[in-house]
């Protein structure tokens, strides 16, 4: 996508969706129940709600968001989902009828230019291999003053990535073509069309090494689909399921606990972004690669190196 055009293709879709989806829903009273046993999906929801906040009377869209799509719906307003991968996108129609998109390979969404107040997009950024075609369309559907919620794993050094990928969890099997993102690396995403207004880190060390133990163990004890398309389950196995995370919960918890006063950053980061003309642009770095915008924002402007030793990239 060059810009912010107001062309749109001519096959564009009609998007007015039967919200056969209930918040009050059976697959929504699972996944509000998974997300008081599991740590981290209720951490996620908080995080994310927080920057989107309120939805009541706009249009939003979600990518990506699985399990915290059903959660996000609870704050109101009209939802759309849109996802790529055959597997992916019966399930959103499972859930939500046809409130429920495919995203092209191109990153091409079927929803017209200036749809939605607010897009919300979790564990996608990491999977695609080039981004900017899928921030452009999303651009291109939010209105003028939209905005952008991205939540995906943070870019650090940790243990907890060669004991996620001793667990069976390697990038491959997850659909990952790169670990995560630093804020500097989200801000070159972004860069183009839309301005950053906060950014969160989070989701600590002992938090993420329960949840993952939590799949570990599950995996191997619960029958279907995989165990974090919880709505899936039958009765028994989600029963199963929600027992797993009730025995571990009460370490998960104690391991958030730690996280919180442990001066360490955390496997998460969520940041939110508004809306601007769509303006390609090189961005200057300062010498210890940081960008202007990042040394603002963690208010350390001062005491970087000074604006004759910016460099283009």
């Amino acid at each position: 996508m060059a810009n912010n055009s107001d062309t749109v293709r001519s096959d564009q879709v009609d998007v007015q969706c039967d919200n056969a989806f209930a918040a009050d829903s059976a697959a929504g009273e699972r996944l509000a129940r998974w997300g008081r046993c599991s740590v981290i999906l209720r951490w996620r929801w908080r995080q994310i709600a927080s920057l989107l906040g309120p939805t009541t009377g706009q249009v939003c869209l979600e990518i990506g968001a699985g399990s915290l799509g059903t959660l996000l719906r609870r704050n109101g307003g009209e939802w759309h989902s849109a996802d790529r991968g055959n597997a992916a996108v019966a399930r959103l129609h499972r859930l939500y009828g046809t409130c429920a998109a495919a995203i092209e390979a191109d990153g091409h969404l079927p929803f017209p230019n200036g749809y939605f107040d607010a897009a919300v997009v979790t564990d996608t950024l990491e999977r695609w291999p080039t981004e900017t075609p899928l921030i452009a369309e999303i651009h291109r559907t939010l209105k003028p003053a939209g905005r952008l919620i991205i939540e995906t794993p943070f870019l650090k050094k940790s243990l907890l990535h060669p004991l996620r990928r001793a667990l069976g969890f390697s990038d491959e099997r997850l659909g990952r073509v790169r670990v995560g993102y630093t804020e500097s690396h989200l801000y070159e995403v972004l860069k183009d069309g839309f301005d950053v207004q906060e950014v969160r880190v989070y989701s600590g060390f002992f938090a993420e090494l329960f949840e993952w133990l939590a799949r570990w163990v599950a995996e191997r004890r619960v029958q279907g689909p995989p165990a974090w398309t919880a709505e899936e389950l039958d009765t028994r196995e989600f029963g199963r399921l929600m027992r797993i995370y009730g025995i571990l919960f009460p370490a998960a918890w104690v391991g958030a606990f730690l996280d919180r006063i442990l001066p360490l950053r955390g496997h998460r980061i969520a940041l939110r972004a508004k809306r601007r003309l769509w303006i390609p642009r090189k961005t200057p770095v300062l010498r210890d690669g940081r960008s202007i915008a990042e040394a603002t924002l963690r208010a350390r402007i001062g005491t970087a190196s000074p604006l004759a030793d910016l460099k283009r990239p």
